[in-house]
């Protein structure tokens, strides 16, 4: 039958379950010879079969999810005149559908077996579904299916894993209305974390980097479009033009020659505030526990992602669909690509790379943390450096997370909560820019700046962090992104 759909993924324009009340089935598909068992459909392989009358434009994924199958080598399923599924070798294969992507179970995988799994096709193109029939095409289906669900969005591989673990639906606010509203802003929901103070019970941040925006379709401005302004990184100097309302889109060049002052005040204006370093550890603590952000698939194994930061090319890159994380970078493989996804499945890009993002904090220079020398294991003295956030072969000068000096931060306001032997060579991180003088006495206030720039190389990462500009400070490459 056809379900309302209630607190489910806003995305979900069509779901069949099967339970064993064959007349109430009927409202929405004409069973023959179908048999029912506690929420699973069995067909019989030789007359089986579920006609619905469904008519589904702008498809772009589809979810099968199977109890068994009893051959390896069938039919399951007719979409439309041009579109089917079927299994061959126990492999899931489709027709008419462009280029599919296949996942069972969550993970990117076409292999299924006899016991089953929840098989999710993705594809960037969409497809119309019509003349929808399960277990018949050319030939009957045996074995049996507990779910089929239609989407119209295209799934990147954390969504799939999100949904078929659940976590969406766990981590996400059950005001379905509200989630559609948030996302048609530009805003995405990050679970919560009871480590850091304000973030216990989740909060929205922008999905972007901000733009500027004259309330045109709610679409950011490229500077290309108006020749005043004279960036040339294809940043929006805010100072040049701060007539405009700030929004969290793909489109448009990011806000730049904004300060940490500027950013609060742009981010209240919009309802919302400019994102903590607690809010931005909770992302980051996140998304270290997703094994698509890991370069090797596994967490804590490789590099996490860490964005457009090689200077080429040489400014700032507009965002893209989730699908394209290398947008704009001329690679379709590395470090640079721009987008990670949170456990509930949700992604966000350029938290590393491209622009520097303010938070709202501020330290004093007396209080930044102090590093040492890797080839003698002394107190660094040297003023204003980037060190690594451990000890690795890949910098001259690391932190110790047992010994930050006179600061007032603490290990969890620096470092992915998991490890202390994390680094920007291996792992990706990113690097700290600080005063390391333990017999500094400076109250001068620094800003809090985030994640790094297109130029940063491996200083760059989602742990980058440069306390190094006061909160009045602007530059070519100083952005901003808000939380509502």
């Amino acid at each position: 039958m056809k379900e309302s759909i209630i607190n489910a993924h806003e995305n979900l324009i069509f779901r069949a379950t099967f339970n064993d009340n064959q007349t109430e089935l009927l409202n929405t598909g004409v069973s023959t010879d179908v048999t029912y068992n506690h929420g699973v459909a069995i067909f019989n392989g030789s007359s089986s079969k579920i006609d619905y009358n469904e008519y589904c434009t702008n498809v772009y994924s589809i979810r099968f999810k199977f109890n068994s199958l009893d051959s390896l080598t069938q039919a399951i399923a007719k979409l439309s005149s041009t579109i089917s599924l079927s299994v061959n070798a126990g492999v899931i294969t489709t027709t008419g559908i462009t280029t599919p992507s296949i996942y069972i179970n969550g993970k990117l995988n076409s292999t299924i077996t006899a016991t089953g799994g929840d098989v999710f096709i993705v594809s960037t193109t969409p497809f119309t579904i019509d003349d929808f029939v399960v277990g018949y095409d050319s030939t009957y289906f045996s074995g049996a299916i507990e779910l089929v669900e239609f989407y119209n969005d295209a799934f990147v591989e954390g969504m799939v894993d999100a949904i078929y673990s659940r976590r969406y639906f766990t981590e996400h606010p059950a005001d379905l209305e509200l989630v559609k509203k948030m996302r048609s802003q530009g805003y995405i929901w990050v679970p919560g974390n009871k480590l850091y103070a304000g973030c216990e019970n989740g909060f929205w941040v922008a999905k972007y980097e901000m733009k500027a925006s004259k309330n045109i379709n709610g679409r950011g401005l490229n500077v290309s479009d108006f020749p005043g302004m004279t960036s040339t990184y294809n940043t929006w100097f805010y100072d040049e033009d701060s007539n405009v309302s700030i929004v969290s889109t793909p489109e448009g060049s990011p806000i730049a020659r904004i300060t940490q002052t500027e950013s609060i005040a742009a981010c209240s204006a919009i309802g919302g505030h400019l994102i903590t370093n607690n809010e931005w550890m909770t992302i980051v603590r996140n998304l270290e526990m997703v094994s698509s952000n890991w370069s090797t698939g596994t967490v804590g194994q490789g590099y996490i992602y860490s964005g457009h930061n090689d200077g080429t090319p040489g400014g700032a890159l507009e965002a893209s669909v989730d699908t394209n994380g290398y947008a704009g970078t001329g690679q379709t493989s590395g470090n640079q690509r721009r987008t990670l996804t949170l456990t509930n499945g949700e992604v966000i890009w350029d938290l590393s790379g491209n622009v520097w993002q303010w938070t709202s904090d501020t330290i004093l220079r007396k209080d930044q943390p102090d590093g040492f020398n890797n080839s003698d294991d002394d107190v660094s003295n040297t003023g204003f450096n980037y060190f690594d956030y451990s000890k690795s072969t890949g910098g001259t000068l690391y932190l110790d997370s047992s010994d930050l000096g006179n600061t007032t931060l603490t290990y969890k306001d620096l470092f992915l909560f998991t490890s202390s032997d994390y680094n920007a060579s291996t792992n990706g991180i990113g690097r700290i820019y600080t005063y390391s003088d333990r017999n500094d006495t400076s109250t001068t206030e620094y800003a809090f700046l985030r994640g790094g720039t297109w130029t940063h190389s491996s200083n760059a990462g989602v742990l980058n962090l440069g306390l190094n500009n006061t909160p009045g400070s602007r530059y070519y490459s100083f952005g901003v992104r808000c939380v509502k």
